[in-house]
Order: structure tokens, then sequence, then C-alpha cells
């Protein structure tokens, strides 16, 4: 009774420090400067800390292994009307690290290669998913892990504007 005791008087002090913690990605802050490498960590879904994060412990670790760390992308441009009944979750959109559609962002992320960055669409095959977007997160949990959609689906879409 006593081990378990001072077990949970410790375990407080062993808690992770953020949610998701991204470590040696090359950082793309989305204005125009040039990238740089840092770490970035998530906490209670907003972007709680960026640079050398080397003592820092979150729930889940992704090594960024030379990927670029972008904001997640908006697309301003898309045909979307109707297409939230047929395709709820925005597995298209996500999977091309897509993770705004009109608005709404707050730590939606995109890891990805850009060497490796393919569209596989082709006019014969139009719902093939793209390649080189391993890691999404919207609303700080992450949407694709490692090139694989999760059944986390965080984002609100909106019916009217």
């Amino acid at each position: 009774m006593r081990t378990l005791a001072l077990l949970l008087l410790v375990s407080p002090l062993f808690a992770a420090d953020y949610d998701v913690l991204i470590r040696h990605a090359r950082v793309i802050d989305g204005n125009g400067n040039p990238w740089f490498r840092a770490d970035l960590a998530v906490k209670d879904g907003r972007i709680a800390a960026i640079g050398r994060l080397a003592a820092a412990t979150a729930t889940r670790t992704i090594d960024a292994r030379e990927r670029s760390l972008a904001p997640g992308f908006i697309d301003v441009h898309t045909h979307i009307e109707g297409g939230v009944e047929k395709n709820p979750r925005g597995d298209n959109f996500l999977l091309d690290g897509v993770t705004t559609v009109i608005t709404g962002n707050s730590a939606d992320l995109v890891l990805f290669d850009p060497v490796r960055v393919q569209d596989k669409s082709t006019y014969a095959q139009p719902h093939q998913y793209s390649q080189g977007f391993d890691f999404v997160l919207v609303n700080g949990q992450i949407v694709v892990d490692d090139g694989k959609l999760t059944a986390a689906r965080p984002g609100q879409p909106l019916r009217h504007l």
C-alpha cells in the first residue's frame, strides 16, 4: 500500500511536457523566410514551443528525419460544395496536407519530404492519394501518421458561411 501511495505522489513529476513533439525538422514558417532547423511542440491543440527542445518530453514524439515542417496548407480555391456530406472525414484533403478549406486553423501542421511529394492521381484513376505527406496535424491532433490516416478528425466543417 505504501508503494502505491508513493507512486501516486511521484507520477505527476514524470508527466510529459507536451502532447506532440516533432524533432529535427526543417521548419518553413510560411512568411517567405529560409527554412531553419528546430523542434516543435504542441500542447492542448496549440503550438507551444519552437526551437531547441532537447530536454522536452511528449506523449508522442516524431523524428522529422530531414523532412520539412510547415503550417497546414490552406485550399483557397476548392469546389467542396456537397463534398463535405459525401466525404465528411476529408481524407482527400488531409492526405494532400490540406488542413483548412475556407477558414479555421490553429495547430494545423504538415510534415513532408519535398523530394517525395507526388500527386498519384491520373485521369483514369482520379482518387489516388498523394505521397510524401507523412504527418498531418489538425488542431494539434495527428490525423495522418507516417502516411496513414488515423481515426482522429478534430476539424469542424462549416455548413454555411
